[in-house]
């Protein structure tokens, strides 16, 4: 199990963006410092060079601190999905509200990232920025090339 602490960034664009939800500076200013305040996650991962398969671990959260309000993308591919790269499909398992489990599949989206030579270090592991564009959305992946 790994720990991940989230990180929101936004680019200029989106700050300029946020001006018509938040005309006021000062809720700009709290919904940016709120934007940092993303609760740590938890996820198994499994994975070889044939198949990937992260799994999303629910924990309890039993501080006496107040609940606050986080932020989350996930992807729209199913719960605990497994990447097949050498069937170039990805599946998971759902019950689709029947009670019978099913299994889904779609083919992987090819998506070719270029790197931009910057480096940094998260939690430890040393990674590499690469950049891409996939249809209206501008991608940046930090990836760690040796993972011991």
């Amino acid at each position: 199990m790994r720990e991940v602490q989230p990180q929101i960034h936004f680019t200029d664009k989106a700050l300029e963006n946020l001006k018509q939800y938040y005309p006021d500076q000062k809720q700009r200013e709290e919904f940016l410092e709120s934007a940092k305040k993303i609760p740590k996650q938890f996820y198994s991962f499994k994975y070889n060079e044939t198949k990937s398969q992260t799994s999303y671990i629910l924990r309890v959260d039993n501080t006496q601190e107040p609940s606050q309000m986080s932020m989350g993308i996930r992807p729209d591919i199913g719960s605990n999905p497994i990447f097949s790269y050498k069937e170039n499909l990805y599946y998971y398992e759902t019950d689709m509200f029947t009670g019978n489990k099913m299994v889904i599949y779609d083919s992987l989206q090819k998506v070719n990232f270029v790197e931009t030579r910057k480096t940094k270090n998260i939690l430890g592991f040393g990674v590499k920025e690469a950049i891409t564009k996939y249809k209206n959305y501008d991608l940046i992946a930090w990836y760690a090339p040796l993972i011991p």
